[in-house]
């Protein structure tokens, strides 16, 4: 376990995420036009970018490999399902929006490489619906895990101190 890098993903993953909250209510907005247009393609990509980051925290700190090339290390899927049982089970007790975590991940696997440039998709690529509240409420579910982790860290940090 390298706690080091895993703070540092973890902590890139929070900014990302608070980032992503900035303009979220501009994203979400198909009453205005211009705004939903402007951002809700950033926000999607940022709101990834924050998961990936959540995810591969995750598995930093579990020494668990993982792609760090090419578009399988944006599959949220596959860094998903290499989680160990005891993190899996923090973001599935966090996350609370339908479809279930899998069929959602499943379906937008590669959400950051299907969103990052809309201009060049076209036809059925373009008519790939993104549901809002399962993808917040994983990338949520995901901060939970990771101040989890953190604090169970730090405690056993405190309590070998303590010794």
């Amino acid at each position: 376990m390298n706690y080091t890098d895993y703070y540092i993903a973890a902590l890139n993953a929070e900014g990302y995420y608070r980032t992503a909250e900035l303009i979220k209510d501009k994203a979400k907005n198909p009453l205005d036009i211009d705004s939903f247009l402007k951002f809700s393609n950033p926000y999607i990509i940022i709101l990834s970018l924050a998961c990936e980051f959540y995810l591969k925290a995750m598995l930093i700190y579990r020494s668990i490999k993982y792609s760090k090339y090419g578009s399988d290390g944006h599959n949220l899927w596959e860094l998903f399902r290499r989680l160990d049982d005891v993190d899996k089970a923090r973001v599935l007790n966090a996350y609370d929006s339908d479809p279930c975590i899998e069929d959602f991940l499943k379906d937008n696997e590669k959400i950051f490489v299907d969103h990052r440039f809309p201009y060049e998709k076209t036809g059925e690529q373009q008519e790939h619906l993104l549901l809002y509240a399962p993808f917040e409420s994983f990338c949520n579910a995901l901060a939970v895990a990771c101040v989890e982790i953190q604090q169970d860290y730090l405690k056993a940090e405190a309590e070998s101190n303590a010794d």
